[in-house]
């Protein structure tokens, strides 16, 4: 017993020693801005639904949750990779799309298109994605869905507004 825990007091020693002697990344704003939208949204409009953002992994990761609790629930990942942000859809649809930050045309929009994923090949999935900072408070999502072919097959629009707590 007293091998295994000065086993693991090793470990976590080695591991502080590491994680020191790393440099922290300077902040790259978009992905500030992203992690700013931590806590619970609404959606608007007709259908009811809601989305939730949670920054985790020591500010490395935000976690989207859309449409928490119900059968359609899906988690999207955020996290930077060299100077853009990467995710992925963890989809309803039972696949895993991947998505790289590209530039935005629009100050406001932060954009993604496909980079590969699995469970896509062959089969329709989700492929781009725009977010929109509509102000501190409101935000749009688009999608955008193709087909097993690529063929752009649904763009869903998603307005939600920060809920009050």
């Amino acid at each position: 017993m007293k091998c295994k825990l000065a086993s693991i007091c090793l470990f976590i020693l080695a591991w502080g020693a590491i994680l020191s002697g790393q440099e922290v990344p300077d902040e790259h704003p978009d992905f500030e801005r992203l992690k700013r939208l931590e806590g619970n949204w609404s959606l608007q409009g007709e259908e009811e639904g809601k989305v939730s953002y949670h920054v985790t992994a020591a500010g490395s990761a935000v976690v989207e949750t859309l449409f928490p609790g119900e059968p359609h629930e899906m988690v999207t990942i955020y996290h930077l990779d060299g100077d853009k942000i990467l995710l992925t859809h963890y989809c309803a649809m039972g696949n895993q799309p991947r998505m790289r930050q590209i530039d935005a045309a629009e100050e406001d929009d932060l954009v993604f298109e496909f980079a590969g994923g699995t469970g896509v090949e062959g089969v329709g999935h989700m492929h781009d994605l725009t977010i929109t900072f509509v102000g501190d408070d409101a935000l749009r999502h688009e999608w955008v869905a193709v087909d097993a072919e690529g063929n752009e097959v649904e763009h869903a629009v998603f307005d939600f507004e920060r809920a009050s707590e």
